[in-house]
C-alpha cells in the first residue's frame, strides 16, 4: 500500500498531497470515470500492442507473431475458391489434391505476409526501435513498433524494408516457377505465389498512408519541413487518392469483364481499409499539429485533498478559501490516507446548493490510478500516445520534489484543438 505524506495547507481541513513513492504495486482508485474523446481524436493514439486481438502462433527473432481471427474464415474461402478453380482448369485432378493446392496457396500467402512484416521488424530492431508484435492477415499485416522512429531516415528505412523483401521473394518464386514443368499444378501455384509477392511489393510502394510507400512519403515531408504532422496530412490525402483509385479500378475491371466478382469485392474491401487508414493518419496529423505545446508538467494542476466523508459544501468552501480555486485541483483521500479520486468540477457544479451539505465529496469524484502517474517531462507526441492509451479523464503527474499534480484530459484536448495554452 502506498502512503501519501501530507503537510498543512492554507485552509483548515484542506491538505496538499505529495508523492514520495508511487510504487507499481499501488492500488487504483475504484470507480474510475472514463473520458469521452472528441470525434477527431483517433482511436489508435495508444499503441495497439496494449491488447491486440489475435491468435498467438509463436515468436520469430524474439517478436510475438499473431494471426487475426478473420484470417480463419478468409483462409477457408481461399482454399475452397482456389480448389474449385483448380478443378475447373485441371479436370482430372482429384478433389483432395485440388483443395490441398488451395491450402498450399494459403500457406504461401501467409509466408509472403510474414516475410514482408519481418523486413519491417528486423530493420526496426537493428535501428534501435522496439517491436511489440507482428499481426498477420491474408490481405496484409501490421508490425507494431514500440516507439516512433527517431528521424525521417530511419522511418523511410523501416518502411521500405517490407516491399524490398517482398520483391526479392517474388523473384525467387518466379525462378522456382520457371524451373518447374509447364502445365503442372505445382508451377501454377508457384506462379500465383510469385505474382502475389510482386503485387504486394508494388502496391505497398504506392505513396499513400497506410501503405509503406506512404510512410516513405511521410518521412520525406518530415525531412523537408521538419514537421511530422504535415507529413501525416500529406501522406493521408494521397492515401485517400490511392484508395479511391483502387475501388474505381476494381469496379471498372468487373464492368469490363477482366475481373471477377470476388476480385472486384476484394479490391473494394482493400480500398475501404486504405481509406480508413488514411483518415486515421489525417486525424493524427491534425491532433499532433500543436504537440510541441503540451507537456504533463505545464498542464498539471497542484492537487489538494480533503478526507472522504467531507460534505461537498465544506470541501468547496475550504478549497475556495485556500486561494487555489481555478488553479489547482481538489482530491479526496480515504481513511488510510490514500488518494481516492479527484473531484469532477462538472459533477460538483450539477449538485444543487441546498443539497451540498448532505452530499459527500466522494460522490462527485473521478477515480485515478496511481500506478500510471506521468512524469512531468513527458511531452509532445509521447504524452498524447500515453494519454490516448487509457480512457481516464484525469491522470496523476509527479512534479518533482515530492509534489503531485493532476492532468485533465479535457484541458489537453483544448490545447491540441486550438493551439492555445
Amino acid at each position: 500500500m502506498t502512503t501519501w505524506p501530507t503537510r498543512p495547507a492554507p485552509g483548515a481541513g484542506l491538505r496538499s498531497i505529495d508523492a514520495m513513492d508511487l510504487r507499481r504495486g499501488s492500488r487504483p482508485a475504484a470507480g474510475r470515470v472514463a473520458c469521452r474523446r472528441p470525434a477527431w481524436w483517433p482511436a489508435g493514439t495508444g499503441p495497439a500492442g496494449t491488447g491486440p486481438g489475435g491468435i498467438r502462433v509463436g515468436r520469430l527473432f524474439g517478436v510475438p507473431v499473431l494471426l487475426t481471427v478473420p484470417w480463419l474464415g478468409l483462409s477457408v474461402l481461399v482454399v475452397v475458391g482456389y480448389g474449385r478453380l483448380v478443378l475447373h482448369r485441371h479436370p482430372g485432378t482429384a478433389q483432395p489434391v485440388a483443395y490441398l493446392a488451395g491450402l498450399g496457396l494459403v500457406a504461401c500467402l501467409l509466408v509472403s505476409v510474414l516475410v514482408h512484416e519481418l523486413g519491417h521488424a528486423v530493420v526496426a530492431r537493428r535501428t534501435g526501435i522496439g517491436v511489440r508484435h507482428i499481426m498477420l492477415d491474408l490481405l496484409g499485416g501490421h508490425t507494431e513498433l514500440a516507439r516512433d522512429a527517431p528521424g525521417p531516415g530511419t522511418e523511410a528505412l523501416v518502411a521500405l524494408a517490407g516491399p524490398v523483401l517482398s520483391l526479392l521473394l517474388g523473384g525467387l518464386a518466379s525462378g522456382l516457377a520457371g524451373a518447374l514443368p509447364a502445365g503442372t499444378l505445382a508451377r501454377e501455384l508457384a506462379v500465383q505465389w510469385a505474382l502475389s509477392n510482386l503485387l504486394v511489393a508494388g502496391y505497398n510502394a504506392l505513396p499513400g498512408l497506410p501503405l509503406d510507400g506512404g510512410r516513405a512519403l511521410y518521412a520525406a515531408v518530415w525531412a523537408l519541413t521538419r514537421r511530422r504532422d504535415l507529413g501525416d496530412r500529406v501522406a493521408g490525402w494521397t492515401g485517400r487518392v490511392v484508395a479511391g483509385l483502387t475501388a474505381a479500378l476494381g469496379l471498372a475491371g468487373r464492368y469490363t469483364g477482366w475481373l471477377s466478382w470476388p476480385g472486384a469485392a476484394i479490391a473494394v474491401v482493400v480500398a475501404l481499409s486504405l481509406w480508413s487508414g488514411a483518415t486515421q493518419a489525417l486525424r493524427w496529423g491534425r491532433l499532433t499539429r500543436y504537440a510541441g505545446l503540451v507537456s504533463a508538467g505545464r498542464l498539471a494542476r497542484r492537487l489538494w485533498v480533503v478526507p472522504v466523508g467531507t460534505p461537498l459544501s465544506e470541501a468547496l468552501r475550504l478549497y475556495e478559501r485556500s486561494g487555489e480555486s481555478g488553479r489547482g485541483c481538489l482530491g479526496v483521500t480515504d481513511s488510510a490516507g490514500e488518494l481516492f479520486g479527484v473531484v469532477d468540477p462538472d459533477r460538483a457544479a450539477a449538485v444543487p446548493q441546498r443539497r451540498r451539505p448532505w452530499v459527500g465529496v466522494e460522490t462527485v469524484t473521478a477515480g485515478v490510478d496511481v500506478r500510471r502517474a506521468l512524469p512531468a517531462d513527458l511531452a509532445g507526441v509521447p504524452l498524447i500516445r500515453t494519454v490516448g492509451r487509457y480512457p481516464d479523464a484525469v491522470h496523476l503527474v509527479t512534479l518533482g520534489e515530492g509534489r503531485v499534480g493532476v492532468l485533465r484530459v479535457a484541458e489537453l484536448v483544448d490545447v491540441l484543438r486550438t493551439g492555445k495554452q
